[in-house]
Order: C-alpha cells, then structure tokens, then sequence
C-alpha cells in the first residue's frame, strides 16, 4: 500500500478522534513542536524503524516526543501504530495531521526568510498581508534567518514563492546573461 494512503488515514483518524475528545490544538501544537525537533532527528526515525528496538523503547521515544503532558488519546495511538507495525511512519502521519487541521481550521503557513530578524511591525503587516490575501485565514509565520541571501527576504505561502533577496537578483541576472549568451554562441 501506499506509504502516503496509510500515513493520511492515520491522519485523519486521529485528527477525527482528536476533535470528538476536544484536544485537536493540543495535539496540533505538540506534534508541530514534534516535527521541529526530535521527529526531525534522523536518530529517532532509526529507532522507529529498526528491528532490533522493542516497543517498549519505540513506545518511549513515541510519548517523550515532547517534555508537554500528551493527551491520552495519544497513547492510545502510540499503542495503535506499535500493535499495527506501523511505527515508521509517525513523522509522515504527524505531517499529515499538521496539514488537515490547518486545512480545518484555515490556518495559512507563511515561511519568512531574512538576513536578520524582522521587527514586529514587519511581520505583523506581512501577516495581515497574508491573511486579507487568504480570506481572513489565520497566519502562521515560521522565521528563519539565512546570511546567505545577502539582502532583501524570501516568502513562502503554500506554492507561492517571492524571492526579493539580493542572492535572487543576482541569480535572476546570471540566468538572463547565460541565456544570451548561448544565442550569440
């Protein structure tokens, strides 16, 4: 089966079951804490996957994902995936439940990239930006500083890229350069 198919059912069920037991933001924020840290550790996708670890050990690392309390309802599910040998696939199933309930609740991610932190009034009218551009969709900006793009920003919303950074401009005119130059060749 397909590895995507069975992560978003796995998904869904639980985000289902989340919203019936009232603790949908509460495992929305702690599995987007998750995925931030330790299920982005290539370490702990090793231990869920390798054979050679018991449940017990992977049920371990599946509850001190977070140093926050778990719903109950996560250890049900951590009981669920290790019982179904389906382990290895917690960090695409938590990417899934990150991208239905932001599609629930119409949360818009916005990817901001700098050369140094944005100051609050910045980011608060690229957020406002975001949200009136998306219906009034509630934002989420995820900031990250890069050195490298010399100048200037980077925006991401969905499949949307703005690329105002100085490293950007001088790709864009490197590539103009290269194109006339293979015509005169």
């Amino acid at each position: 089966m397909n590895n995507s198919l069975i992560a978003g059912r796995y998904a869904k069920a639980l985000l289902l079951q989340a919203e019936s037991e009232g603790v949908a933001g509460v495992l929305y924020a702690l599995l987007r804490e998750a995925l931030g840290g330790a299920l982005a550790l290539p370490e702990v996708g090793r231990v869920l996957a390798s054979p050679t670890h018991t449940k017990e050990q992977k049920r371990g690392v599946l509850l001190n994902l977070s140093t926050a309390q778990w719903p109950t309802l996560w250890e049900r599910f951590v009981a669920l995936v290790l019982g179904s040998h389906r382990e290895g696939y917690v960090a695409a199933i938590a990417r899934h439940y990150l991208r239905l309930y932001r599609q629930r609740h119409n949360i818009v991610v916005v990817n901001l990239t700098t050369t140094k932190p944005a100051d609050s009034q910045t980011v608060g009218r690229i957020e406002q930006l975001v949200a009136d551009y998306y219906g009034g969709a509630q934002v989420e900006l995820c900031e990250r500083v890069d050195e490298s793009i010399e100048g200037g920003f980077v925006l991401s919303v969905g499949d949307h890229r703005l690329d105002a950074s100085l490293r950007g401009q001088i790709e864009q005119i490197r590539t103009q350069l290269l194109k006339r130059n293979k015509t005169l060749v």
